[in-house]
């Protein structure tokens, strides 16, 4: 009998695990691609930077809004069409709160101005503000770029991320997951070994994730969070009380500093008697008790990640606060409650070409499967194992030839033959073949305005990966 025994490798939830590289040349950015606001940074000295756009603004709408006359616009002067042309109007690309249609590869695009855009398309639009942002402060090209992503995007998030970025023109050298980059902006100068957990409640997502640093080695021990809520929520919340939008997100943020806010809008509107003014008191307090079960969502989440990570509160040295939520001042007063410390405020992200840091972003899921099988002949000294392996159930599909290409890497198989009671080990080192099947590149036009005027791309990850790993057998 051959009882075959496959040890999976931990699961790798960013699929990108290695050191930052050292030969790439000219500046490189960092840019955070957030769900409702966008920055970009560059690293002057040790210190990073964060760029101003033409507003002036450290931070840039994630809105891509089309004029009449089909002029794009992209950040604040797209964000203020929200009202008056909201069927040209896409923001919020990771929680899709727009018309959705079905693409010709059977992916999920977006409609406005009677076309269709991937979602990779609209990131590649804001990335393109972004770079053209980081190159009018530096006054060179920009070519090279850090991108971070939510912790929780799989792989065909985080391919369809790359392709914005190389749509946009840029090469985009790593995709870092946002908690990670919070992290590793802090312990940049940090020596000490420590284990943190990142609190990220930003404009549309919320994370949270247990790091552990130890000696320049960045390693993600586990993360959760919850895909649909965010700042929007907030401004939600607020919105169904006042029933206007503007006011209640000045309304929210002003209140993040002072424990009272007045609310005034003259000339809302004009009836017999004259015109309509809004004077409006709205507390602190009024405001906590509305959003008090958005705060309360975020616990679970943070517990969860304990407990994955195998961690109790005491066991964590640092708590560190990133997105724009964390500056109000209950939902600190809950993180210290659930950690049990006090929060840190870090705003920084990750930019520039670091080469003296490890990062891991994963989480560790260890597996090991057996199955005994027979031989199926006389004298029988080999065996060869199939091993399927994917996110999905679907295979790859049919294509012509020429177009997919294939990456390797090892994975190692352990087999044991057990004759007549007695157990004889054999190794075996086969290849994993990854395929990922690509069909019609965008080309990107020169002048930065990237795919404005170029083919439409399809481009799908192969959600199931055919591993033949022939056994090569050899007794230890």
């Amino acid at each position: 009998m051959l009882r075959a025994i496959l040890k999976l490798p931990p699961l790798r939830v960013n699929a990108v695990a290695g050191r930052f590289k050292s030969d790439v040349r000219g500046t490189v950015i960092g840019i955070d691609l957030g769900t409702t606001n966008s920055c970009v940074s560059v690293m002057e000295g040790k210190q990073a930077k964060v760029i101003e756009n033409a507003e002036g603004a450290r931070t840039t709408p994630s809105v891509v809004s089309f004029s009449k006359n089909g002029d794009r616009l992209v950040g604040a002067a797209a964000r203020r069409q929200a009202v008056t042309n909201s069927q040209k109007h896409v923001k919020d690309m990771k929680v899709v709160p727009y018309k959705i249609v079905k693409a010709s590869n059977g992916d999920a695009w977006v409609e406005a101005q009677g076309k269709l855009y991937s979602p990779s398309q609209v990131g590649a639009f804001i990335l393109t503000k972004m770079k053209e942002t980081a190159e009018s402060y530096l006054g060179t090209p920009v070519k090279n770029a850090v991108i971070t992503v939510p912790a929780y995007f799989n792989d065909s998030q985080r391919q369809a991320t790359k392709d914005a970025g190389q749509i946009a023109g840029l090469n985009v050298l790593r995709v870092v997951n946002e908690p990670t980059a919070a992290a590793l902006a802090y312990g940049l100068d940090k020596t000490e070994d420590k284990i943190i957990a990142v609190y990220d409640l930003g404009g549309g997502t919320f994370d949270v994730s247990i790091l552990e640093i130890q000696k320049g080695v960045f390693e993600v021990k586990s993360t959760n969070g919850d895909t649909f809520l965010g700042g929007e929520d907030f401004d939600n919340v607020l919105v169904n009380y006042l029933r206007l939008r503007e006011a209640a997100e000045k309304a929210k943020c002003e209140l993040s500093s002072t424990t009272e806010t007045d609310i005034n809008l003259p000339y809302l509107t004009v009836g017999e008697a004259g015109p309509k003014h809004m004077n409006l008191k709205l507390t602190r307090s009024k405001f906590e008790q509305l959003v008090a079960e958005l705060i309360k969502r975020t616990i679970e989440p943070c517990k969860k990640a304990m407990h994955d990570a195998e961690v109790k509160p005491s066991d964590i040295n640092e708590v560190l606060l990133v997105g724009g939520m964390t500056r109000m001042p209950k939902v600190q007063k809950i993180v210290q409650e659930v950690f049990g410390k006090q929060p840190t405020i870090q705003g920084a992200v990750l930019s520039g070409n670091v080469t003296d840091v490890l990062l891991l972003d994963k989480y560790d899921d260890s597996d090991k499967k057996s199955q005994v099988f027979s031989t199926a002949a006389d004298g029988q000294t080999q065996v060869e194992i199939k091993v399927h392996q994917g996110e999905r159930g679907n295979g790859c599909k049919i294509t012509s030839r020429w177009v997919s290409s294939l990456s390797l890497e090892f994975l190692l198989l352990l087999a044991e033959a057990q004759i007549e009671g007695k157990s004889s080990k054999l190794r075996s080192v086969g290849l994993v073949v990854c395929q990922r099947i690509r069909s019609r590149i965008w080309s990107v036009m020169p002048n930065g305005h990237a795919v404005e005027d170029a083919e439409k791309k399809e481009c799908e990850s192969a959600d199931q990966t055919v591993l033949r790993i022939p056994m090569l057998s050899k007794e230890l």
